[in-house]
């Protein structure tokens, strides 16, 4: 189905953004950590109707059974961007279902702020509101209970890997309203794509494995040591710890391709090729024979025939346990993968399909260029996707590990979206998100974070903050020209003044304090002339040998 997005550009302070609903969550549960939360109510007729919905951390809707949208677009502590949704293509004759799931993730981590986890929603047609969050009777409350809640985080940058057992059932529960501190504003960075789905003919490789408890596993840190600063869930009372139990099993290749349908008992595994590195969410489909535990693995790197995770430190695995019948398991969250494994700790089913759904920029409009050159039309097509799983709902340096608002890479990002659309609008959102920023205290006045929306944990990066009046000076004088220049004075401004002190007298700033970062090579060791904490690898995970002189 094809789904029509309302998309304003700038907030208009006169708009209504809810005319009756008011944010909502389960009842004492907003400031618990990775709650699943499930709305449904039903309507009659969804002709001419607009959905006006926000959560926090993230939502899915879904019609009538049928995917249609995930969001909101994230953005800066205190605000929530409303998202605003057609259903009229997806009426159909009889009782239409709406279903919003939250995830309420209420933890630190660089890609969201931590917040009190909510749900606003509104169903209208035209001024006639059909359906509020808040409103007596509209919609009904349920715990996911099948989306197991004390499980490892996903990397100290994002929230928490998924782990679910089919064999629950969805609770019902109060829903109640909540006091937030929280001014409403409308997307601004275009709807992403949700309609490609990229399906697997069948298995590149299949075989069986065993446990190896000597095979290397690398702790996250995160996830050993509990504290104030990234909220995590204590080792002993972990739910699951799929990622060590796949890292420590031995796997034996058996046989190569293999065609859907494909039967595989304990014991057993099979490896995916999706052919080259996609974003988005996983989607399989299973006839359960046996009731059965799988471990589905994805990485960007691997073979046909060998299955490994990258270096990074992120968990890369999606457990379900699932009853015997027909199923079609997904996943909430986008990863980016190129080689995705389903091992099978238990039972035995006969997978029928195994892709991933698209959750990227849409560039089916982009022109093809470089015709005659096929080497260049190949680099422009992956620029293209780069761009396309970086810039959802705004400029981020990686879709995976972080899928953080980094400033740096959105120099390039801004640069790349003009040429490609002859626009700014993630730009738009991403660099209003910064002049929205206001400080808690944890930076020193005037920075801005090295990353945002984000919970920087009193981290930022000086250079960055100097990317950032590059970035804004180019966006004002080549993309945006027609914006008024005071609506950067004060961000730009505390960036100048928080410099000043480091000026010398060659006109160059020395010494500059907090993680200055250079890239992801031995250059960081030469930042500063004395001893340089070593946040670099504790906060990245990745890049140095330890603390530098």
């Amino acid at each position: 189905m094809e789904h029509t997005f309302l998309l304003l550009i700038f907030f208009r302070k006169d708009r209504v953004m809810f005319c009756q609903a008011v944010p909502v969550f389960a009842e004492g549960k907003e400031w618990e950590m990775n709650y699943r939360l499930i709305l449904r109510a039903g309507v009659e007729d969804l002709r001419n109707t607009v959905l006006y919905v926000t959560a926090a951390s993230f939502y899915h809707l879904r019609v009538n059974g049928h995917f249609v949208a995930m969001g909101p677009a994230r953005t800066a502590r205190g605000y929530a961007r409303v998202d605003e949704i057609s259903l009229t293509a997806d009426h159909c004759q009889g009782k239409n279902e709406i279903e919003i799931e939250v995830a309420g993730y209420a933890c630190s981590s660089l890609s969201t702020v931590r917040q009190a986890s909510f749900v606003c929603a509104e169903l209208r047609r035209g001024s006639e509101v059909l359906l509020a969050t808040g409103r007596e009777g509209d919609f009904s409350g349920f715990c996911k209970s099948s989306a197991l809640q004390r499980v490892e985080r996903y990397s100290q940058q994002r929230h928490f890997c998924e782990v679910y057992d089919f064999r629950k059932e969805c609770l019902p529960i109060s829903l109640a309203p909540l006091a937030l501190d929280l001014s409403y504003l409308p997307r601004v960075a275009p709807y992403p794509t949700f309609l490609d789905r990229m399906w697997v003919d069948g298995a590149c490789s299949q075989g069986r494995f065993f446990s190896d408890a000597s095979l290397t596993y690398t702790p996250m840190r995160v996830n050993e040591t509990l504290d104030a600063t990234w909220q995590s869930f204590p080792t002993d009372q972990l739910e699951s710890q799929a990622h060590r139990w796949l890292c420590q099993q031995r796997r034996v290749r058996t046989s190569g391709e293999k065609n859907f349908p494909m039967t595989l008992s304990a014991g057993e595994y099979a490896i995916f090729d999706l052919g080259r590195v996609e974003a988005g969410r996983f989607l399989w489909s299973a006839e359960i024979l046996e009731e059965a535990d799988v471990v589905l693995g994805c990485s960007e790197v691997g073979t046909a025939d060998e299955f490994f995770f990258t270096g990074s430190t992120v968990r890369n695995v999606i457990e379900w346990i699932l009853p015997r019948g027909e199923v079609a398991p997904e996943s909430f969250e986008p990863y980016a993968a190129r080689y995705a494994i389903l091992m099978v700790r238990s039972g035995k089913l006969t997978v029928t399909g195994f892709g991933i759904q698209s959750y990227a920029f849409d560039c089916s409009g982009f022109s093809q260029r470089f015709a005659r050159d096929t080497e260049l039309r190949k680099v422009y097509a992956a620029a293209v996707r780069t761009f396309a799983h970086n810039a959802v709902d705004l400029y981020t340096d990686c879709p995976s590990r972080e899928r953080a608002g980094f400033l740096c890479d959105s120099y390039f990002s801004g640069k790349t979206e003009y040429f490609l659309t002859g626009k700014s609008m993630v730009e738009d959102a991403f660099l209003e998100n910064y002049r929205l920023y206001r400080g808690d205290g944890s930076l020193p006045d005037g920075a801005l974070p090295m990353c945002y929306p984000s919970d920087h944990i009193g981290r930022w990066i000086p250079q960055w903050n100097l990317w950032y009046l590059l970035e804004v000076a180019e966006y004002l004088t080549e993309r945006r020209p027609d914006l008024d220049r005071e609506l950067f004075r004060a961000s730009v401004y505390g960036v100048i003044h928080r410099m000043e002190k480091y000026e010398n007298a060659d006109g160059l700033l020395e010494r500059l304090p907090s993680w200055n970062f250079v890239e992801s090579t031995r250059a960081n060791r030469w930042t500063q002339d004395r001893k340089l904490s070593y946040e670099f690898s504790l906060c990245c995970g990745i890049g140095c040998d330890g603390p530098t002189v």
